[in-house]
């Protein structure tokens, strides 16, 4: 009996020794398990919003800078959703989700061979791809063309394929597309082999688990947002793996067709063929473009040639029934022309035609003279033609008059005509010129009231190496104000023809030279409708244009978020310059020097939009001075932000991205900047549509910038 009381007393400590260690590995065991979990969900954790908290930063950049408005995209950004699925899918390349594929396809591998080739059919998906195979031609067991019947989703994957129109067949029929979209325009010819689009996803409940992109079944390993084609017909295949609520995988694809034709005259235009419309004026756009260079073109409407009303923008008056519209482009002997049928459905009511002008018989001291005349047919735009003394004049596209009266009577002679319907105004304007002594106090009242115009973007007496050139023109009266361009009637010419308009913002008129060889002399003139004030400015530029891959001066160019703390993205650098290089081409060049992704709406060539920037860790720790944070949220809606990701919409609703040059906001988007030798370029990041960075419409500036 001793015995065994004595082996047990020995036996008692170990039991106790292995109770802790089996105690000790259930703690450790339930601390990794608890770890991996919280470390598996870290990344849909979105940071806090430094406005909500916000403390004091020093890093405040000055600049000293005129008032313009933001450009807005004409799209927006992904939803939240498909941001979080971008950051994990397409920048970030999680590694984690790398091997589950990798695993995913060893088992399919795995079953296949299982199971035999037996059940395998040969034939090609909306992926190009052979039944049955990847992008790399390796088995897989899919059955990509999707029968509807029998798919075991976690393995099987199950394909959809969207249809055109924007149908998808799923084995039962066909129903609206709910999956995703993209703005690839379906059998598009284009010249630029670089070819540009967007994934959007629709909205729906599924995880976006992969997308891949195809080029004529060639699987891209790296997609950023372009592709690159090749000569002739190309196929871009777009597919997207999802996962649903129950935890189905399945896959859905778009199969497109784009053609590159190099060195061909290529034609765009927003028009469609055989169109019905219900108001007799027609805006529609519309160049030509030969290996990705734009090229002049001739626009006719029912035989009568029609000018350019803004960079590529065409407005046209139509009468009742079929108009025609012929586009066409010449370039070293070769030459391009589509057509188009635009039918105007005139309304069946009786519409009353009028002429609405300030135009009236009078007297006048100032050869200068302007006026405002639109006619019009009920609601709708009608054609107008005025005559000066039985000479043809025309306006800017908007109604306003400029012109210069001799001495004497001058008459005026306005017609309307829509279909068979016509009307006529006559009105006299007599010139008198002061005597002498009258003369002199009527100079010198002129003298007090003339106004000054500014060209912040040209000097009198610089070379120009660039063909193209854009420049800003603003009025300001003699006390200084700035005046709205909309009262304001301003003619540019260089060397005697007329320089296009491009775009106005209410406060600055821009315009779009094309440099000369030699001397380019400028002479704007502007008058104030509403005091009759008259403003002239005169300077001379030399062209000595460059050969296309001559380097042509450099820029400084910066790339900032001070206004969120992070101080200088790209610091103030040496930027070189090229001949016809828009500015969304050079700041494509600088953003993948330093390794920033970038998303734009438009094109590098037209309408283009800086949307977002991506780089890892590109927003860390942001701090917003606390009186900018109290600005912003008395303003702007507030929103969250991405540590990868800083763009349109983040951190408030009034964020995105502006540039200014040499301190000054243009007020046309890159594609239709060209910068030139010595300037100063700063894309810079706010929170309150530029009123934070002295780049906010009139009235709207903070009292300072941050």
């Amino acid at each position: 009996m001793g015995k065994i009381m004595n082996k047990l007393k020995r036996a008692f400590p170990k039991r106790q020794t292995m109770f802790k260690v089996l105690t000790a590995f259930l703690i450790v065991s339930f601390f990794m398990t608890y770890v991996g979990y919280a470390l598996s969900h870290q990344k849909t954790v979105l940071p806090d919003n430094p406005l909500k908290d916000t403390s004091d930063n020093s890093s405040r950049v000055p600049l000293v800078s005129d008032h313009k408005h933001l450009v807005h995209a004409e799209e927006t950004r992904d939803s939240q959703s498909e941001r979080e699925n971008k950051e994990n899918i397409d920048r970030k390349e999680n590694e984690e989700e790398k091997n589950d594929q990798q695993e995913f396809q060893h088992a399919k591998k795995e079953k296949q061979s299982k199971e035999g080739q037996a059940n395998q059919q040969h034939g090609h998906n909306s992926d190009g791809y052979t039944k049955g195979e990847n992008a790399e031609g390796q088995g897989t067991g899919e059955d990509t063309g999707h029968s509807g019947e029998g798919d075991q989703v976690d393995n099987d994957s199950p394909h959809i394929e969207i249809k055109d129109p924007d149908h998808v067949t799923d084995g039962n029929g066909l129903k609206d597309n709910d999956y995703f979209t993209t703005t690839i325009v379906n059998g598009e010819v284009v010249t630029d082999e670089e070819y540009s689009f967007r994934i959007k996803q629709k909205e729906h409940d599924y995880i976006v688990k992969q997308t891949e992109v195809f080029v004529n079944e060639q699987l891209e390993e790296k997609f950023k947002g372009s592709v690159t084609l090749a000569e002739g017909q190309n196929t871009i295949t777009v597919k997207v793996t999802y996962e649903d609520k129950d935890g189905k995988i399945f896959s859905v694809s778009k199969t497109y067709t784009v053609i590159l034709k190099v060195k061909e005259i290529i034609i765009y235009s927003d028009l469609e063929d055989k169109a019905e419309v219900n108001k007799q004026e027609l805006s529609f756009k519309a160049r030509a473009e030969v290996d990705g260079e734009e090229i002049p073109l001739t626009v006719l409407v029912n035989d009568g040639p029609l000018k350019e009303a803004s960079t590529h923008q065409y407005e046209a008056v139509l009468h009742a029934g079929e108009n025609h519209i012929v586009i066409s482009a010449e370039h070293e002997g070769k030459k391009a022309e589509k057509a188009y049928s635009v039918i105007y459905q005139q309304p069946e009511t009786e519409s009353e035609l009028t002429i609405d002008t300030n135009l009236e018989d009078q007297e006048v001291t100032h050869a200068a003279f302007s006026f405002f005349a639109v006619a019009k047919d009920g609601d709708e735009k009608a054609d107008l033609s005025v005559t000066l003394n039985d000479e043809s004049i025309e306006d800017d596209g908007k109604g306003n008059y400029s012109v210069t009266l001799s001495e004497g009577t001058n008459f005026f002679t306005l017609t309307a005509k829509s279909g068979e319907k016509t009307l006529t105004q006559d009105y006299t304007v007599t010139y008198a010129i002061p005597q002498s002594g009258e003369a002199e106090e009527e100079d010198g009242d002129e003298a007090e009231n003339i106004l000054k115009i500014i060209v912040p973007d040209l000097e009198d007496g610089q070379t120009l190496r660039n063909p193209r050139q854009t420049f800003h023109v603003k009025v300001v009266d003699d006390n200084g104000k700035q005046l709205q361009s909309n009262h304001i009637a301003i003619t540019v010419t260089n060397n005697g023809k007329r320089v296009p308009y491009n775009h106005s913002n209410g406060t600055l008129v821009s315009y779009s030279l094309n440099v000369q060889n030699g001397p380019n002399h400028i002479e704007i003139t502007a008058i104030d409708q509403k005091s009759g004030s008259i403003g002239t400015y005169e300077l001379t530029v030399y062209g000595e244009i460059a050969n296309e891959d001559e380097k042509i001066g450099s820029i400084t160019f910066s790339l900032e978020a001070s206004t969120i703390g992070l101080g200088y993205i790209i610091p103030p650098q040496e930027v070189d310059l090229y001949p016809n290089e828009p500015g969304s081409r050079t700041i494509d060049r600088v953003f993948k020097e330093y390794g920033i992704e970038y998303d734009y709406t438009g094109k590098h060539e037209n309408s283009f939009y800086l949307e977002a920037i991506y780089k890892p860790g590109l927003v860390t720790n942001p701090v917003i001075p606390a009186d900018l944070a109290e600005l912003v949220e008395r303003d702007f809606e507030l929103n969250d932000y991405y540590s990868d990701f800083l763009g349109e919409f983040d951190f408030s609703s009034g964020a995105g991205w502006m540039y200014s040059v040499n301190g000054h906001y243009p007020n046309v988007g890159f594609a239709d900047y060209y910068f030139k030798d010595g300037q100063v370029v700063r894309i810079r990041f706010t929170l309150a549509l530029g009123a934070d960075i002295g780049g906010g419409s009139p009235g709207t500036n903070y009292h300072k910038e941050w």
